[in-house]
């Protein structure tokens, strides 16, 4: 059985997952060559099992910090055992990324569409994060959710000043490919 994520254990990606983690890991690592140093400081929101907060640490000496509300995080970072990463379960509310220090990178690799109050969390994380990437869904991907709303999202993200193209990244459904985005935070 498939999960939705991998794990990375012992320098290499774990289980067979539903989305391409290592394809996405390859593209984020490759925009961050040049911009930080090891001990960077890492958000990953929306983390499900750890698997960029620990590949990051393990490859790059990021100090991350992975939050998600499903139990799924804990259960992967004990599996991994991550030395610089800490694990938060926790389901956010509007304005609960207040409670973070800023951090040099974010990451919010497809969570908008899942998230009610998704404009009020881009803006956190811009004045929280040096750099942020933001993995869109796409419309015409089956995933339940209204494309009109998954349009908005996309049309908002690639609209902030000095937002650049990533690259391409196959989504849920493998059809339909996602963009990520690299974003100069506030701070």
């Amino acid at each position: 059985m498939s999960t939705y994520q991998p794990l990375w254990i012992d320098g290499q990606t774990v289980g067979d997952s539903l989305r391409d983690a290592e394809r996405r890991y390859a593209m984020i690592h490759e925009c961050l060559e040049g911009l930080v140093s090891p001990g960077f400081t890492l958000l990953d929101v929306g983390a499900q099992s750890g698997y960029f907060s620990v590949r990051f640490a393990d490859e790059m000496g990021a100090q991350a910090t992975a939050i998600d509300g499903e139990a799924v995080l804990m259960e992967g970072l004990q599996a991994m055992a991550p030395h610089g990463v800490s694990g938060v379960m926790k389901f956010l509310r509007p304005r609960d990324l207040k409670i973070f220090r800023p951090v040099d990178v974010g990451l919010c690799l497809s969570v908008l569409h899942h998230v009610d109050w998704w404009e009020t969390m881009l803006d956190e994380l811009m004045g929280l994060c040096r750099i942020l990437f933001v993995e869109c869904a796409m419309p015409g991907e089956e995933i339940g959710k209204d494309p009109e709303l998954l349009t908005e999202q996309h049309r908002t993200v690639a609209g902030f000043p000095g937002a650049t193209l990533a690259g391409w990244t196959p989504g849920y459904d493998a059809r339909v490919e996602r963009p990520m985005y690299l974003i100069p935070g506030r701070r």
